[in-house]
């Protein structure tokens, strides 16, 4: 499960709107859109998320780091291994 689907999964179990959690962690409906569709947030908001959703702060972030480095990987394979061939 990505961070994104999870912070959607626990707004929804709560019957939130992403502008009423806006509202609750400071930040605009537009960007956790964009969090829900896979930008990965500062672990400052990811602790806001989790707080405001009654979720475990760490599980959060667990995903949010999975992801990045998901993204490292495959920056650098990118990057230098695609030169390879």
């Amino acid at each position: 499960m990505t961070l994104g689907n999870r912070i959607k999964q626990l707004r929804n179990a709560k019957g939130l709107t992403l502008a009423k959690l806006g509202e609750q962690v400071g930040s605009g409906a537009s960007y956790l859109s964009q969090v829900e569709s896979g930008t990965i947030p500062s672990p400052g908001m990811v602790v806001k998320l989790a707080t405001a959703l009654d979720a475990e702060p760490a599980d959060l972030l667990k995903l949010a780091c999975a992801e990045k480095l998901e993204q490292l990987a495959a920056r650098v394979k990118q990057r230098y291994l695609g030169k390879r061939r």
